[in-house]
């Protein structure tokens, strides 16, 4: 329908694409606030480029159906090297979760570089930068996530399935 192909087109080009932090001595702390206005429960992944320059206070959440969480990005502006103002970035992942996906979301926050670019909502560049910068950003998932996920139990007692986990030695690898 049309309004809904509107209301798509808007999530995705809404989320900004940078935050701007003044240069100080001190770090500067800014908030991001996700929101899930889907009817889907989504896990997130908040991460950061260097951890060195960019602190989180949360890097795994569960965001439930038409909420939001507001997660504080505290920046180190010395810590970043002259000519590298816009070298860093915060990266926001997200999946949709379900009973039917809870193992693989497990493996997916135990891990780290797990991460791909189809559960990517947003990649945030970090500008250093004299502007006048809002102290909140406003993030709307899925962004440029997918946020559907395959079901690979569809065909359980496919041989195909069953000869993969034998050749491999292990269960199918989560998406």
């Amino acid at each position: 329908s049309r309004s809904n192909s509107s209301f798509l087109s808007r999530m995705t080009t809404t989320n900004p694409d940078k935050i701007i932090f003044n240069h100080s001595d001190t770090p500067t702390t800014r908030r991001i606030l996700i929101r899930n206005p889907t009817n889907n429960v989504f896990i997130l992944k908040v991460v950061p480029t260097s951890s060195a320059v960019i602190i989180t206070d949360a890097s795994n959440i569960m965001l439930k159906p038409r909420n939001f969480v507001p997660v504080n990005i505290t920046v180190k502006t010395t810590a970043i090297p002259l000519f590298e103002y816009e070298s860093n970035a915060l990266n926001i992942y997200a999946r949709p979760y379900s009973t039917a996906n809870h193992k693989c979301i497990q493996e997916w926050i135990a891990n780290s570089g797990t991460e791909n670019l189809k559960q990517r909502v947003q990649s945030l560049t970090i500008k250093v930068s004299k502007e006048y910068s809002a102290r909140d950003t406003v993030i709307d998932l899925p962004g440029y996530a997918q946020s559907i996920e395959p079901t690979i139990w569809a065909q359980n007692s496919s041989r195909l399935l069953s000869g993969q986990r034998h050749q491999h030695g292990h269960a199918l690898r989560c998406w």
